[in-house]
C-alpha cells in the first residue's frame, strides 16, 4: 500500500490515477479477472466509468459497456461499506446482471471510494470461473487501496478543479486585460483628440508643487509647448507665472478637498502668449489633479465685438435722433441768429463812426458766429457733414484765443498757466480747433469745482505739434477713460452736461488727422495730449476788417421768409446797400408779388409752412423761366437732399443762415450778374 501510495502521489490526473489504481489492483490481487473504477457525479447523482480492465483475451482491454451489478454497487454506495459476494450462485438472480451470468462471474467485491466522509465513487472487481475467488484479506487489501486511491483521486479532482478555475480565471483576466486595453485605447484616443487642453498633475511636497504626468495634443497647441518638455517637470518650471492667475490656489483646494472647481475666464499672459481661458479642475481617485482648459479668446473677442456693435448701434440710433433734432433746431435757431446778425450789421453800417457801438456789434456778431458753430457741432456729431475751412494756420493763435476766452469766463479760483511756443504751423479750421481746446478746458474746469490748477502747453516736436492740457482735478478711473470719447457718455448729473463735448472734440481732431490721448488717476488730475501733423507753411488768423460792400444800383429784390424778424433784418441789410426791396411771408404771396413786382432777384427761404421753397421756386420758374432765385436756409442738408436737376441748374446761389452782410452782398451780386 505504501508503494501504491507513492506511485499515486506522482500524478494529479484522475484518468492516470484511476488507470494506476486498476493496474496495482491487478498486480496485488491475482484472482481478479475484471475491474473498474466508477466515480460519482454529484450534480447528476450518476456513476461514470473512468477506467476499467480485464485479464480476459489479450490480458487487457477497454470495456465497451459497463457490465457490473448495479444492485451491488448501489448497496456499497448506500451503506458506504465494502460489499463482497464469494459465490454468486447463492445470491438472488435479481441482484445480478445478465452479463454476469453470461460471463460466469462467481465472485464480486465493491469498495466505496470515500475521503473524510465524502463519497467519491466505487472500485468494482470480480472473478470468473470458480466460486470463493476472493477472501477477506483480499477485501481488506482492496479497502486499503480504495482509501489511498480516494485521497489521490480527491487531490487529483481538486487539482483538476483548480486547473479549471485557474484556466477560467486566466481567461477572465485576459478578457479583463483586453477590456482594459480597449478602455485605455479609447481613453487615449479621446484624450489626444479632445479640442480642450488636458493636463494631469501629481502633487508633491504636500501640495506645495505639482508635476506634469500627462499632456494632450490640444494642450500642446494652446500652450505652444511639446509634451516631452513638460512631463515630470514642476508646473512652476514650465510656467513661472502660474501663481499670478489664481489657478495654483484652485489646484491646492481641489487636491485637499476633492471638490471640483470651475475657474472663470481669465486673461493669461506668459512667454509671448496672450489668451483668454476657462479652466475646470478635479481630482482623480489616486489624488492626481486633472486640468481641462479651453482657449476662449475667439469667443471673448466675438462677444466684445458684439457688445461693441450693440454699442455702435445704440450710438448710431442716438446720433440719428440727434441729427433729426439738430436738423429741426438748426433752421429755427439760425433764423434767430440771422435776425440778430442782420440787425447788428445794419447798425454797424448806420453808425459806422460810433466806435463803442462798433465794438458792441462786433461782440454780437462773434456770439452769433459761435452759436452757428454750435449748431454745426451738433450736425457734425450726428454725421450731418458740415464743410470746414481747412487752412494753414499758427496753432498759437488758436490757443491764445482759447486762453483769452477761458481767463475771462472760468472760476477765478482756477489758476491758469500757459507755456506755448512760437510758430506752431498746422492745417485746420480755426473755429473748430478753438472749440477742441475750449471743450478740453471746460472738462478740466468741471473736474475742479473748488478750484485748482489748469496748464496749457504747446510745442513742436519734429513733425508733430503737441498740445498738453493738464489739471489738478478729481481725475478718472480706467472705466471712465475708456468711454469719455463716446457720444452721450457723461459722469455729470442730469442737466449738467450732454455727453457730446469730448465726442465732438475727438471727431474734430480725427478730421484734422490728429490724435488724442488721456492719462488720469482718481484724485490725481488728468492730462490730455493732442497731436497734430506739422504744416509746411504757417498762416495767421485774419482780424475782422471793416465791412467792404459793393452797393447795388436799385435792383429789385423780393425777399420770401416766414419769419418776420428775418424779413426785417434782410430788408434793412439790402436797402442799406442800395437795393429796392419787397417782401412776402409765404409761397403764395411770393408768386403774386413776383407777377406784379417783377423782381430782378428772389431771395427765397427754403423751409416754410404750407408751401416750401422748392415748390415755390418751381412755380415761379414755370411762369418766368428767366427768374433769378437764391435760396437762403438754416439747414443746407435739406436743400442738398431735395433739390432736383432742374432747380440745381436754375438756382443762382445758396446762403446758409446766419449770413454776414459781406456774404449776402457777394451772392446777390453774383446772381444778378449771372
Amino acid at each position: 500500500l505504501l508503494k501504491v501510495s507513492n506511485i499515486l502521489a506522482q500524478s494529479l490526473n484522475i484518468d492516470e490515477l484511476s488507470g494506476e489504481v486498476i493496474a496495482q489492483m491487478f498486480t496485488l490481487l491475482k484472482r481478479i479477472n475484471r475491474g473498474a473504477i466508477l466515480l460519482l457525479n454529484k450534480e447528476t447523482g450518476r456513476l461514470k466509468e473512468v477506467v476499467s480492465k480485464t485479464r480476459m483475451e489479450d490480458k487487457e482491454g477497454i470495456f465497451s459497456k459497463i457490465n457490473y451489478s448495479r444492485t451491488i454497487v448501489n448497496r456499497a454506495l448506500k451503506e458506504g461499506k465494502p460489499v463482497m459476494i464469494s459465490d454468486t450462485s447463492r445470491v438472488d438472480k435479481a441482484d445480478l446482471s445478465d452479463s454476469m451470468e453470461r460471463m460466469n462471474i462467481r465472485s464480486v467485491m465493491c469498495v466505496p471510494l470515500s475521503h473524510k466522509g465524502d463519497l467519491k465513487g466505487v472500485i468494482y472487481v470480480d472473478s470468473i470461473g470458480s466460486p470463493e475467488g476472493f477472501r477477506k484479506d483480499d477485501l481488506q487489501l482492496l479497502t486499503g487501496l480504495s482509501n489511498t486511491a480516494a485521497i489521490a483521486i480527491e487531490n487529483a479532482r481538486l487539482y483538476s478543479n483548480l486547473e479549471k478555475s485557474v484556466e477560467l480565471r486566466t481567461k477572465q483576466l485576459e478578457k479583463a486585460k483586453d477590456r482594459l486595453q480597449q478602455s485605455e485605447s479609447r481613453f487615449r484616443a479621446v484624450f489626444e483628440h479632445m479640442s480642450n487642453g488636458v493636463a494631469i498633475f501629481k502633487a508633491i511636497d504636500d501640495g506645495a508643487d505639482f508635476i506634469f504626468k500627462d499632456f494632450n495634443k490640444a494642450a500642446e497647441k494652446i500652450d505652444k509647448i511639446k509634451k516631452e518638455d513638460v512631463i515630470n517637470k514642476s508646473v512652476f518650471t514650465v510656467f513661472p507665472s502660474f501663481k499670478d492667475h489664481g489657478l495654483f490656489d484652485v489646484f491646492k483646494r481641489v487636491w485637499k478637498t476633492g471638490k471640483s472647481e470651475d475657474h472663470p475666464p481669465m486673461l493669461y499672459k506668459y512667454d509671448g502668449i496672450t489668451s483668454w481661458r476657462t479652466d475646470y479642475v478635479y481630482r482623480l481617485p489616486n489624488r492626481e489633479i486633472v486640468l481641462i482648459y479651453e482657449d476662449v479668446t475667439a469667443q471673448k473677442q466675438a462677444a466684445e465685438n458684439q457688445q461693441k456693435l450693440r454699442k455702435q448701434l445704440s450710438e448710431a440710433q442716438k446720433l440719428e435722433s440727434l441729427g433729426r433734432l439738430a436738423g429741426g433746431v438748426a433752421h429755427n435757431f439760425r433764423n434767430i441768429l440771422q435776425a440778430i446778425m442782420g440787425n447788428s450789421q445794419f447798425l454797424q453800417m448806420i453808425y459806422s463812426q460810433d466806435e463803442q457801438l462798433q465794438k458792441i456789434a462786433g461782440v454780437i456778431n462773434e456770439s452769433v458766429k459761435k452759436g452757428s458753430d454750435f449748431i454745426d457741432s451738433l450736425l457734425k456729431v450726428s454725421r450731418q457733414d458740415i464743410e470746414r475751412e481747412i487752412l494753414a494756420l499758427d496753432l498759437k493763435d488758436v490757443l491764445d484765443e482759447t486762453y483769452k476766452i477761458i481767463s475771462n469766463t472760468f472760476d477765478k479760483r482756477i489758476k491758469i498757466a500757459t507755456k506755448i511756443e512760437e510758430s506752431l504751423p498746422v492745417k485746420g479750421d480755426h473755429l473748430s480747433l478753438n472749440q477742441v481746446f475750449i471743450n478740453l478746458c471746460n472738462n478740466a474746469q468741471d473736474s475742479m469745482p473748488d478750484g485748482g490748477e489748469l496748464t496749457i502747453e504747446a510745442k513742436k516736436d519734429k513733425e508733430v505739434v503737441i498740445v498738453t492740457i493738464s489739471d489738478s482735478g478729481c481725475g478718472m478711473d480706467e472705466e471712465t477713460m475708456k468711454n469719455i470719447f463716446d457720444p452721450f457718455y457723461t459722469t455729470k448729473d442730469v442737466g449738467e452736461g450732454t455727453g457730446l463735448g469730448l465726442s465732438i472734440t475727438h471727431r474734430i481732431i480725427r478730421e484734422h488727422k490728429g490724435k488724442i490721448s488721456v492719462s488720469s488717476e482718481p484724485g490725481k488730475g488728468t492730462i490730455f495730449k493732442v497731436f497734430f501733423p506739422v504744416a509746411k507753411k504757417i498762416g495767421r488768423v485774419k482780424s475782422e476788417s471793416p465791412l467792404r460792400i459793393k452797393h447795388g444800383k436799385g435792383e429789385k429784390i423780393l425777399i420770401v421768409d416766414d419769419e418776420p424778424a428775418v424779413l426785417r433784418a434782410l430788408e434793412n441789410m439790402l436797402k442799406a446797400i442800395g437795393y429796392e426791396v419787397d417782401s412776402a411771408s409765404n409761397g403764395d404771396q411770393a408768386i403774386k408779388h413776383h407777377k406784379t413786382y417783377k423782381p430782378d432777384l428772389v431771395l427765397l427761404d427754403w423751409k416754410m409752412p404750407d408751401m416750401d421753397g422748392a415748390t415755390c421756386a418751381r412755380k415761379i420758374l414755370d411762369f418766368d423761366p428767366t427768374a433769378r432765385i437764391v435760396i437762403i436756409t438754416g439747414y443746407q442738408e435739406t436743400v442738398k437732399n431735395k433739390i432736383d436737376a432742374r432747380l440745381k441748374n436754375d438756382i443762382k446761389g445758396l446762403l446758409l443762415k446766419p449770413c454776414r452782410l459781406e456774404k449776402l452782398n457777394k451772392v446777390v451780386l453774383k446772381a444778378l450778374n449771372s
